[in-house]
C-alpha cells in the first residue's frame, strides 16, 4: 500500500457521497498493487475506502480452510462500510486487488462519528448496501442453476487483464467450489470452442463477447 496526500481533483467524487466538505485532514489517497491484499479477514481495518480506479475481489475462508468467492468491488464501490457501521474494526472478509486499485481513504475509527452524523453519506451508503444485498441474494439463487462454465466465464471476464487470464488454477478451482479436474475440463471445452486459447500457464481471451454471454454477468457488481 502506498499512501499519498489527498488531491482536490477528487472533490467531485466526494460530492456524490455528501463528503465535499469533509475535513481534508482526514482524507488521503491509497494505492494497492495487483494481487495485494487490501483487507485481511480478522485484521484491523484502518480505512473506509471509496474505489476510484481498479477492481478487487472479495473472498471468505470456510471453517475447513477453503477459500470461496464472494463478489467483486469496482469503481464507485465502498469498502469497510460494514466495519464502520458496526464499529467492529476487524475485517469480515478478505479483499484482494485484481488490478492496481486507487482509493480515497478515510481513517477508522477516527472519522466514524463524523461519517455516521452525515445524513447524505449514510443515505448513499444505505442504497449501496441494499444493492449489495440484492446482488448477493440473486447470485445465491442462481448458483444452484448456473453451471461451472457460467461462473468460470464470468470470473475470467472480471479477472483477466489485457485479454490474458493468469490466475493460479488450483486457487481458482477452490474459489469456485469445484475440483481442479473439472476446472481443467471446462477450460479445455472453452478452448475447443475458440473462446479461450492456452498460452503457457495462462489463457488468452479470443472471443470476449462469447465469454460475456456465457458468464451472464454472474460476478458483476452491477445488479
Amino acid at each position: 500500500m502506498i499512501r499519498k496526500t489527498f488531491s482536490r481533483q477528487y472533490i467531485r467524487v466526494l460530492e456524490q457521497y455528501g463528503l465535499a466538505e469533509f475535513p481534508s485532514e482526514y482524507l488521503c489517497l491509497l494505492s494497492y498493487d495487483k494481487k495485494e491484499y487490501i483487507y485481511q479477514e480478522g485484521c484491523p481495518v484502518s480505512y473506509i475506502l471509496i474505489i476510484l480506479e481498479g477492481r478487487a475481489k472479495v473472498v471468505t475462508f470456510t471453517e475447513d480452510g477453503r477459500t470461496l468467492m464472494h463478489s467483486f468491488s469496482e469503481k464507485g464501490s465502498i469498502l469497510g462500510e460494514v466495519e464502520m457501521l458496526t464499529e467492529n474494526y476487524d475485517a469480515a472478509l478478505h479483499v484482494q486487488a485484481v488490478t492496481p486499485v486507487l482509493c480515497i481513504g478515510i481513517p477508522l475509527p477516527d472519522a466514524t462519528k463524523l461519517l455516521k452524523n452525515n445524513l447524505i453519506f449514510i443515505n448513499h451508503l444505505s442504497i449501496l448496501l441494499a444493492r449489495k444485498l440484492n446482488s448477493t441474494n440473486y447470485n445465491a439463487s442462481r448458483i444452484i442453476l448456473y453451471t461451472l462454465e457460467n461462473r468460470l466465464c464470468s470470473y475470467i471476464e472480471m479477472t483477466s487483464s489485457g485479454g490474458c487470464f493468469e490466475e493460479q488454477l488450483t486457487q481458482v478451482a477452490e474459489l469456485l467450489g469445484t475440483s481442479y479436474r473439472h476446472l481443467l475440463r471446462t477450460l479445455e471445452k472453452l478452448c475447443q470452442e475458440k473462446i479461450l486459447a492456452k498460452s503457457g500457464h495462462n489463457y488468452l481471451v479470443l472471443n470476449p463477447e462469447a465469454l460475456h454471454q456465457r458468464g451472464r454477468g454472474f460476478y458483476s457488481s452491477q445488479f
